[in-house]
């Protein structure tokens, strides 16, 4: 985290172009920063930011989070009937998460995440082998 700044939306990000042996500088671009580093999204919100691919599914299928968890999550795979198929862990920090579907027969499952609080944000998956 950012600490210690006397205004945050005063921050810029600056990449340049340079070559290393004549210190030329090719190309250069500073681009403001909109961050709001007071008010992070919850894990909730990040959760319900959700993307899941491919869908339907073969081998495996990928979640991917807009920005790195901020607190460990749980995932667990039901089937129709609701029986619990597989779950796993998701690391503090973690931007995706990959499940293993080649084990488990065709069809539709859900799917549910959640983190310590208990809400939790769910997908349908479908997948054909």
């Amino acid at each position: 985290a950012i600490t210690g700044l006397m205004n945050e939306s005063e921050l810029r990000v600056i990449a340049y172009a340079q070559d290393l042996r004549t210190r030329q500088v090719y190309q250069a671009a500073a681009v403001d920063l909109a961050l709001n580093l007071s008010n992070p999204l919850g894990l909730e919100e990040q959760l319900s930011q959700l993307e899941l691919y491919p869908n339907p599914a073969n081998d495996a299928f990928t979640m991917e989070f807009g920005e790195p968890l901020i607190e460990e999550a749980e995932w667990v795979l039901y089937d129709q009937a609701g029986r619990e198929v597989n779950k796993g862990d998701i690391l503090r920090g973690a931007r995706s998460v990959k499940v293993d579907t080649k084990e488990i027969p065709s069809g539709l499952y859900l799917i549910h995440l959640h983190g310590e609080d208990r809400k939790r944000q769910s997908r349908r998956v479908i997948v054909v082998h």
